[in-house]
């Protein structure tokens, strides 16, 4: 998803430095896409929240009644629907744990690596 940058420096005794970093896409396009996946993931945890509260109405209902066949069928839906949305919650937050940091020359890690001759 994203490439290493690279760009040697001039060493000192031996040894020759990187500035390692890691970009693919502009520190703007990371945010936009950061943004989409966290208002994503946002609303699937919202909708995940109120489908457990009607999944409780309908259980209510269900020993209320005699378990009406509609209301099970209702509750099996519900689940099915609330489990998918759960698994692709997980996937968007995978999305987001993927993101590239956003690194500025100040935030980026100069290695030390030997040359060796």
């Amino acid at each position: 998803m994203f490439d290493r940058k690279k760009s040697r420096m001039q060493g000192q005794e031996g040894h020759c430095s990187y500035l390692v970093g890691s970009r693919s896409k502009g520190s703007s396009d990371v945010s936009y896409e950061f943004t989409k996946l966290s208002q994503a993931v946002e609303a699937n945890i919202q909708k995940i929240s109120e489908n457990v509260l009607q999944m409780n109405r309908v259980i209510d209902e269900i020993n209320r009644s005699d378990g009406d066949l509609e209301q099970r069928d209702k509750l099996h839906k519900l689940q099915h629907f609330t489990n998918q949305l759960a698994k692709d919650t997980s996937s968007l937050l995978k999305g987001l744990t993927d993101l590239p940091p956003s690194l500025s020359k100040s935030e980026q890690v100069r290695v030390e690596i030997p040359v060796l001759e």
